[in-house]
């Protein structure tokens, strides 16, 4: 019960400090929410109306609402998405990117005029505590910046991986085979190749929390690659995590690797379109398997 109070004291304590019963920035007159969709258009550089109300966890009404008024003022333009018809590719106008700017400096004054005449050390401790916080509290479909960081698995990961990817997969397709065992084998026999890691092994974080990983494994005496393993947090699809771990794979294979297959029903939760978009193709022989795509890897 102490500690309940505790957060809401300092929630209280929070709110009055930022002024965030505010619902508009003085200046300008528009809305800190709308301000937040400015944001996060400019961190994707094009996303859908879908997209934003997942990774903001705000209602599709409101996005929705938020984006008329924002195509109504001439900050945003919509196109058709040539993958999927019924749906609009949002991007910021030069109208949008320039209020954007003028959001960003309205609440860079907000924000000084509560912390700037703080000491280095108290900015120091406050930039600290923040951070803890935000590693405490944060989630896995969310950050701040916009941004996803992709690097190669650490040691103590590979249980968490495993444990995460049969459990998404087991909840999603309860009547396929599950990939627990392959998983636990894939991982057992990594090779690597005079020094250097022949077989591929990614993650993508958000806020510090794993929400992706790929694994790419070479094949033998062959100058082509699998696609073994590609999963995303369901929380952190459809915001480019998928995408940006493929490219990171892509350019960690060994460079003697050519040619990237991919099994499109290996990995369910991507749709044909996705490899198509990143440069897949089907073989063009009449006898090759099918739900089979192939990249080639261009190499500089």
């Amino acid at each position: 019960m102490q500690s309940t109070n505790e957060l809401r004291r300092f929630n209280s304590f929070y709110i009055a400090k930022f002024g965030l019963l505010d619902e508009r920035y003085s200046k300008s007159g528009h809305t800190i929410a709308m301000h937040k969709v400015a944001s996060q258009i400019s961190a994707a550089g094009t996303t859908t109306a879908t997209q934003l109300a997942s990774v903001l966890s705000m209602d599709k009404a409101q996005i929705s609402r938020i984006l008329s008024r924002m195509f109504s003022l001439g900050l945003i333009d919509k196109t058709v998405d040539k993958w999927n018809l019924k749906s609009r590719l949002i991007q910021l106008s030069d109208r949008g990117r320039t209020l954007l700017d003028e959001f960003d400096r309205e609440a860079e004054a907000s924000l000084q005029a509560v912390v700037g005449n703080r000491s280095a050390s108290g900015r120091r401790r406050l930039l600290e505590a923040t951070q803890e916080i935000t590693s405490i509290l944060g989630t896995a479909g969310y950050t701040g910046d916009g941004k996803t960081i992709i690097r190669d698995i650490r040691q103590g990961e590979a249980g968490w991986v495993i444990h995460r990817h049969s459990t998404i997969f087991s909840r999603d397709y309860p009547k396929s085979p599950q990939p627990e065992a392959q998983l636990i084998a894939d991982f057992a026999n990594m090779r690597t190749s005079a020094g250097q890691r022949s077989d591929c092994m990614k993650v993508a974080l958000r806020d510090g929390d794993i929400v992706g990983w790929v694994f790419i494994r070479a094949q033998k005496k062959k100058q082509t690659a699998e696609l073994v393993h590609l999963c995303v947090e369901p929380t952190s699809r459809r915001i480019g995590v998928g995408t940006t771990l493929l490219q990171a794979a892509l350019a960690g294979c060994a460079s003697k690797v050519k040619t990237l297959l991919a099994r499109a029903d290996a990995q369910p939760d991507f749709p044909i379109n996705f490899f198509e978009k990143n440069g897949f193709h089907p073989p063009r022989t009449p006898s090759s398997e099918k739900g089979l795509y192939l990249k080639a890897i261009d190499r500089p």
